[in-house]
């Protein structure tokens, strides 16, 4: 008996009972850590998105809950991945709604507070008897958030010959289309006041070099001259703040831009100068 515990042999049985101890120390800690770190303090649900600022009420479909489902496409999302600002980030780009993503913070518990710009339509561009949505820069929205009553309460836009892009998200490529939603946001606040119904991009001749003048036309047929777009700047044409305050002006004095006589023809470039204060 000696012999089979001689110091040897204890010495080695003390160094298996410590080592057997040290990984059922280890695997104890690894279960209680898992459960830890998968539990539901650290696990990102839709709920705790903050966008700031909150998504605006001319967004009418779930963007959180679509962007949630983008981001969560392979596995659930955790605090504690090295990635996962970066991920959200990435996938709130992906959206068409969202035109820029400036920082995304994690804290614990789980909550995650994105600081982002929302994109805003300011009018429906008629192309092929149908209606496009874009945003001020001419990215097209997601025709499909918005009913045929929604869209009849923005400026359309008329003359486009160019298609959409083939996704939401994408800027239109087509110059006449930027301009027009620029002069569309800029009418924007007095479109109603102001009785107008569309714009109309028309080219003066032919060919992609031709020059496009733009035209308001009203609910009673009057066609404004708006003139060339903004992108464009002549000493001769009236900067865009210029044209709005002509128009202003003009209602102002008139009372309305058409006439009891009937529909006429203006030129915002021949009208006098805005209204001094």
């Amino acid at each position: 008996m000696s012999y089979l515990w001689g110091p040897g042999r204890w010495l080695a049985g003390i160094l298996l009972l410590a080592a057997a101890f040290a990984v059922g120390v280890w695997l104890g800690w690894q279960v209680v850590r898992d459960r830890g770190l998968f539990s539901e303090a650290y696990l990102v649900r839709k709920e705790h998105m903050s966008p700031n600022p909150p998504k605006p009420e001319w967004i009418p479909s779930d963007v959180l809950e679509q962007i949630f489902r983008t981001a969560t496409r392979d596995a659930p999302l955790y605090l504690w991945q090295e990635n996962l600002c970066q991920h959200l980030a990435e996938a709130f780009r992906q959206h068409p709604w969202v035109a820029q993503v400036l920082q995304v913070r994690k804290s614990y518990p789980a909550h995650i507070e994105v600081r982002l710009q929302w994109r805003r339509p300011v009018c429906m561009v008629l192309w092929q008897d149908q209606l496009f949505p874009v945003d001020g820069e001419g990215t097209l929205l997601p025709p499909g958030d918005f009913s045929p009553a929604e869209m009849v309460r923005y400026p359309r836009l008329a003359g486009i010959p160019t298609p959409p892009p083939k996704l939401p998200g994408a800027r239109w490529q087509d110059g006449r289309v930027i301009d027009g939603a620029q002069i569309a946001a800029a009418l924007g606040p007095v479109w109603e006041k102001f009785r107008l119904r569309y714009i109309r991009a028309v080219p003066l001749g032919e060919g992609p070099a031709a020059e496009t003048v733009y035209e308001l036309w009203t609910h009673g047929g009057s066609r404004i001259i708006w003139g060339l777009g903004p992108a464009v700047q002549r000493p001769a044409e009236p900067t865009l703040a210029d044209k709005i305050a002509r128009l202003q002006r003009y209602v102002q004095e008139h009372g309305a831009l058409d006439t009891p006589q009937g529909p006429q023809t203006l030129d915002l470039r021949l009208l006098p100068g805005g209204i001094e204060k």
